[in-house]
């Protein structure tokens, strides 16, 4: 499946989102059974978007957000700053690298509380949810919870 992910994050391969997409719902986590009011993918910084024209969780969480009929929140409405590819980091990188770089809309998104299923394409040290899910929870009650394609844990910020 890893394979399968390249492609798709890096050769520009949209038509592999789909099947993917597909995966995902065929191997659903434990807490899918939660009332969700929002699926948000985690959002790439503009020069990413830029450079594949797309956001990858974005394309899974649609998705999900279909199959579950959870109302998609567009990613666009939490801003990422351009960071360096935590391809190549450690864990300790990861997590100063990522530390404040999003930020919240809430203006274009009005709710304080509830569940939000965060989407991701792959979760290796969990820098990128756990910065989000800060960022979420100091605008509201929000309980958060992570579903990614490939991933070494599920967890809930």
């Amino acid at each position: 499946m890893a394979g399968l992910l390249q492609a798709f994050k890096y050769q520009k391969k949209l038509m592999l989102a789909r099947a993917l997409g597909q995966l995902m719902q065929q191997r659903p986590p434990p807490f899918m059974g939660l009332a969700f009011q929002h699926v948000l993918a985690v959002p790439i910084s503009a020069p990413k978007w830029r450079e594949r024209g797309f956001n990858q969780s974005d394309e899974l969480a649609k998705y999900v957000a279909r199959h579950w009929q959870i109302p998609l929140i567009s990613s666009h409405l939490c801003d990422r700053v351009a960071t360096q590819s935590q391809s190549q980091l450690n864990e300790s990188q990861r997590i100063k690298n990522v530390s404040g770089v999003f930020s919240f809309n809430r203006v274009k998104f009005n709710a304080d509380q509830g569940k939000i299923l965060l989407i991701d394409d792959v979760l290796t040290t969990c820098a990128t949810v756990s910065e989000i899910g800060s960022e979420l929870k100091r605008h509201g009650r929000f309980e958060v919870y992570v579903w990614a394609l490939l991933k070494k844990q599920i967890v809930k910020i």
